[in-house]
């Protein structure tokens, strides 16, 4: 079958080949009926609808198959928590460690079961190693605010204050609403020799009478550190 080339002076082409049994080789410009190139075209588009359904479902894959390895690439990037040592817990603790240890190990892409790791290893006291959980925790889930402010807690108890206000100004931004986070941010914002920044958060809290006590308590310290030992005092009562 010959093919002649088709000239549109008005259309989404400028020139296309469409099959014509009266085309030659000396005369290919020839011009095809309306119903030829509606038929023409009407074929064309079908084409390219495909070629479009094909392209869809390819990007469709592709999302699916990154939303799938996501999560084992975060499970892959996410720092290993050591292996705590339950030998060395007292016998009603070791069942419950290793069970959260085991299920934590089963499941290496689940925030839940590393925070649950770490709070287990925060409730007897295993500071160092509950940090390690935490920080595996946020590294799965980094908007989840609940392991930010617990890793903030942990920090605190291992005299880490910087880091600690660090953790807790994020769970604050996550959740500005969660008032356990602006008490304990308020403490490590002062420990951490950040005395004009946690009075100004003590002052937000005394704003609330939920709040008050541990504000006035935050600004009694900071009048204190600052040598102002009446005001100091004002302020500790007024927390009691």
């Amino acid at each position: 079958m010959e093919w002649a080339v088709v000239a549109f002076r008005h259309g989404p082409f400028f020139r296309v080949l469409l099959p014509a049994s009266g085309a030659s080789r000396r005369n290919p410009w020839t011009y095809p009926s309306a119903s030829a190139v509606h038929e023409r075209w009407v074929f064309m588009r079908g084409n390219l609808a495909a070629a479009m359904r094909r392209v869809r479902i390819c990007v469709l894959v592709g999302v699916c198959v990154a939303a799938l390895a996501e999560p084992v690439a975060a499970a892959q990037s996410a720092p290993t928590a050591p292996a705590p040592p339950v030998d060395l817990f007292p016998p009603a603790a070791r069942e419950m460690i290793r069970r959260a240890s085991s299920d934590a190990d089963a499941r290496p892409a689940d925030a839940q079961s590393a925070g649950q790791l770490a709070r287990v290893l925060q409730a007897w006291e295993q500071w160092d190693a509950a940090h390690d959980a935490y920080r595996r925790a946020q590294s799965l889930a980094p908007q989840a605010y609940e392991w930010h402010y617990l890793d903030g807690v942990v920090l605190q108890r291992l005299a880490r204050h910087s880091e600690a206000a660090e953790q807790l100004q994020r769970a604050v931004a996550l959740n500005p609403d969660f008032t356990p986070a602006r008490v304990k941010l308020a403490d490590a914002l002062f420990e951490a020799g950040r005395i004009d920044e946690s009075g100004r958060l003590a002052s937000a809290l005394v704003a609330n009478s939920q709040t008050e006590p541990i504000g006035q308590y935050v600004l009694g310290r900071i009048a204190a550190a600052n040598g102002r030992q009446e005001t100091a005092i004002e302020h500790c009562w007024r927390a009691i």
